[in-house]
């Protein structure tokens, strides 16, 4: 009998609604043969926009976290850090340990935000509903922290004390809300079908994540142990016990464990940070900022949810940047997802898609 003739055709595949993102699939009946990717449909110019701010220009901030997610709100702690570099200033231990506990609230936020996109990739509806609960929780935390869509972190410090109100809230979803949360979350782990549909699919190797860059819980999920906090230290990281977390598998159910296990260590830090907290205060700063920065060309990254993000800013002592440049996570998994892809079937595509958590907004700039 004759081999069947199985047509080769290829496919725009777009995944949730991200439509800044033209993916491209190969397919051989429905296993994926080739995959390719295009940005560049929404470009923002932020780079060149940022160019044109001065350094205290408050636009700088609506520009920076007006990037969908938490990763905004991380390239402006990054924005912050790189002119608080350039002026060598001093920040107290009380807006360090406050900052760093606003961080790990966007990173819990951003890792269940993936749960909900895995899920929302497998169709239980039924769940993406309890988990955009835990999300929503989460948020109003986030809010509180902001003070009414004020930016909670500024350069040289922070913009208010975290008042006892809002401590007591932090403390009551920790005591009370968080484990019945994360016991969810874990049921989904233990999950039969959402195992079947997610072990050894999409498998990212150990070699592949680093000849490409990749950063954060992608690079985690392959079995390599490099976290920024950890490993290039920054703010008070290094005064802090958190565990950086490793599976090695490199596969989507990896990547969902890496993350959802990072939650539990992100709490230990609030925790960690609301018990330094007791014995500072907040000093009332009114520092005038320097117009002009010294001659010079500063990096200064931090670990996002999605891995590493980073602004580089060369000054030439005017009242604008020289030039700025962004440092994104996601572009080496993109220059990756051809040997991602190939060989999985069409309607694995979104749930690896979903796994790699790519701030495709972020990547589009």
């Amino acid at each position: 009998m004759p081999a069947p003739n199985i047509k080769t055709y290829t496919l725009n595949h777009t995944y949730h609604h991200y439509g800044m993102l033209r993916l491209l699939v190969e397919l051989n009946g429905d296993i994926v043969k080739n995959a390719s990717f295009e940005l560049g449909y929404n470009h923002k110019a932020i780079e060149k926009m940022l160019e044109e701010y001065n350094y205290k220009d408050f636009n700088a901030h609506k520009l920076l976290t007006s990037i969908s997610g938490g990763a905004g709100q991380f390239l402006y702690y990054s924005y912050c850090q790189t002119i608080e570099k350039f002026l060598k200033l001093k920040i107290s231990q009380y807006d360090e340990y406050s900052r760093i506990l606003y961080m790990e609230f966007l990173r819990i936020y951003n890792h269940i935000n993936m749960v909900k996109n895995i899920l929302k990739a497998l169709d239980i509806k039924y769940l993406v509903r309890k988990i955009k609960k835990i999300e929503n929780k989460i948020n109003d935390l986030i809010n509180k922290l902001n003070a009414s869509n004020i930016s909670f972190i500024k350069i040289g410090g922070i913009n208010a004390a975290i008042t006892d109100d809002i401590i007591s809230d932090i403390e009551n979803y920790i005591k009370y809300e968080f484990s019945k949360d994360m016991r969810l979350i874990n049921n989904i782990a233990d999950n039969k079908t959402f195992k079947h549909r997610t072990v050894s699919i999409g498998i990212m190797s150990r070699d592949l994540a680093s000849i490409n860059g990749v950063s954060g819980c992608n690079l985690r999920a392959t079995g390599v142990g490099f976290d920024l906090r950890k490993n290039m230290s920054y703010s008070s990281y290094n005064k802090l016990d958190f565990s950086i977390i490793l599976t090695k598998s490199g596969d989507c159910y990896s990547r969902f464990l890496t993350r959802i296990y990072e939650i539990p260590e992100s709490i230990k830090i609030i925790d960690s940070c609301l018990e330094e907290l007791l014995g500072l205060e907040y000093e009332e700063k009114n520092r005038r900022l320097l117009n002009r920065l010294p001659i010079g060309d500063v990096y200064s990254a931090v670990e996002s949810a999605n891995g590493e993000i980073g602004i580089n800013i060369t000054s030439n002592e005017t009242l604008k940047p020289l030039r700025v440049r962004i440092k994104n996570s996601g572009f080496g998994e993109l220059q990756a997802i051809n040997n991602i892809l190939e060989g999985a079937k069409l309607s694995d595509v979104p749930i690896i898609m979903s796994s790699l958590d790519l701030n495709i907004s972020l990547l589009d700039k």
